[in-house]
């Protein structure tokens, strides 16, 4: 007999919330109001996503990240950027849209009784933008890890447990499982 889970948690941006594709729109917004044109904003937002991953080796607020990144990315395809680009870039990742079927998912979960819980390394401010795009959601503490640190571990999963007063049961033989979804057609991952 199957049970439901009691809680399933999300990572919120490119499982919830399109994040490749709100960064290859935000980029092409930029370009064309410089009126550049035929630049692959695919190809830019892939490597954006290299100097970015190489950026925050380092934990830096997120919104500093952005701020931080885009300049280089732009500069490395020799595209011009101001640094007004990339504060609205830092402050864009707020207001990013979910996937199409994420409203509508996310509440089926919870009419069947299940918490849905976004699990996330970004800052707090940037989340509290967020959550009115994706409907109640349970936004998931992260004891010791300050906002925007990399992604909690197991600890912070048990820990999350409690603060849910979700049982935790250890049965021999299992073990807490994450589980990772491709789904090629839409391009995007889903961890559950």
């Amino acid at each position: 007999m199957h049970t439901l889970p009691k809680a399933i948690t999300f990572d919120c941006y490119g499982t919830l919330i399109d994040w490749e594709g709100e960064i290859q729109r935000f980029f092409a917004q930029v370009l064309a109001s410089k009126h550049i044109q035929g630049v692959d904003t695919r190809a830019l937002q892939r490597h954006w996503e290299e100097v970015q991953f190489a950026f925050i080796e380092q934990y830096h607020p997120y919104r500093q990240v952005l701020r931080e990144t885009m300049p280089q990315a732009f500069a490395d395809f020799g595209l011009p950027s101001t640094e007004e680009d990339a504060e609205a870039f830092a402050s864009s990742m707020g207001h990013w849209q979910p996937f199409p079927d994420t409203q509508t998912s996310l509440q089926a979960l919870q009419a069947l009784g299940i918490k849905v819980v976004l699990i996330t390394n970004t800052d707090d401010e940037i989340i509290a933008q967020t959550q009115p795009r994706l409907g109640r959601v349970i936004q998931a503490p992260s004891p010791g890890v300050p906002s925007g640190a990399p992604t909690p571990g197991i600890g912070h999963q048990r820990h999350l447990a409690c603060r849910l007063w979700l049982q935790v049961r250890r049965h021999p033989g299992h073990r807490i499982r994450l589980y990772h979804r491709l789904d090629q057609s839409a391009g995007r991952s889903t961890s559950i």
